[in-house]
């Protein structure tokens, strides 16, 4: 019936689409202001946008039902110098945030990686294989054929954020 209802990837494990339009949308079209859009396609993104909010307000009710479900959970009794580890400095909110969307960076870049130069960097990376293990994962002759393959593959990753970062500032016109 709307389209816009299976875009929706999240909840789909929990919520059915066909429910949350017909449950939610006229419920919220109840409850909002009245609107009166001018065509078809302002109805549209309309119901689009309410079904975004329907959804975000069944998530946020499921995941504030699992955490009343975890509950709070007591400190060990060794006291919190076993919880907290102190030859480390605590972990800054800026710097994690740094670090996440570093992370994020990078997914993408590795998804606008061609297959190839994506596998190769998958494997000595996050799978932690040595270049030989590479190398025979791949059906190269030699270890010294995957590490060059990895090092095109680390120059191509680096192109492509930079395209990708520059492509970000000018939709955002920084």
């Amino acid at each position: 019936m709307f389209p816009e209802s299976r875009r929706v990837r999240g909840p789909r494990a929990r919520f059915e689409s066909l429910d949350l339009v017909q449950d939610g949308v006229p419920q919220r079209l109840q409850q909002g202001p009245r609107l009166a859009p001018a065509n078809r396609t302002q109805f549209r993104s309309l119901l689009a946008k309410v079904l975004l909010y329907v959804v975000r307000d069944r998530l946020e009710q499921l995941h504030a039902a699992q955490r009343n479900a975890q509950g709070e959970q007591p400190l060990p009794s060794e006291g919190v110098s076993q919880v907290v580890d102190a030859g480390r400095p605590p972990t800054l909110p800026e710097s994690a945030l740094q670090r996440a969307e570093k992370r994020a960076w990078v997914r993408l870049g590795l998804e606008l990686l061609q297959p190839e130069e994506r596998e190769v960097i998958e494997l000595r990376q996050f799978e932690k294989l040595t270049f030989e293990e590479v190398a025979r994962h791949l059906g190269l002759s030699r270890e010294d054929a995957a590490r060059m393959r990895f090092k095109r593959a680390i120059a191509s990753l680096s192109v492509c954020l930079q395209k990708a970062r520059s492509a970000v500032q000018v939709d955002l016109g920084l």
